[in-house]
């Protein structure tokens, strides 16, 4: 019975000592995907995606290009609530 159990991969815990929310008005200049990048090479741990104004297609959207820019980067990013969440979120591997 313990065989057909599944492992499933463990996250390491999140780094919270810079931690970054981010706006995307404040952002408007450069974009929020070039200022995320940004602020992760500068020592940013985790960014927080946060734009109550944008529709759940918007925040999808913007979820997708947030992560591309934090891939490879060791570097989480986490929204609030609503479907983003389950984009920013890595996929969980089965062994």
């Amino acid at each position: 019975m313990l065989s057909s159990i599944r492992r499933c991969a463990v996250r390491p815990p999140l780094d919270l000592s810079l931690y970054l929310v981010t706006d995307t008005a404040m952002c408007a200049r450069l974009g929020v995907p070039t200022t995320v990048a940004a602020a992760v090479a500068a020592g940013v741990t985790l960014v927080q995606l946060r734009d109550p104004a944008a529709s759940d297609v918007e925040l999808v959207a913007l979820g997708r290009d947030v992560a591309a820019a934090l891939a490879g980067t060791g570097a989480a990013a986490r929204e609030g609530s609503g479907p983003a969440a389950r984009d920013l979120e890595p996929r969980r591997q089965h062994q």
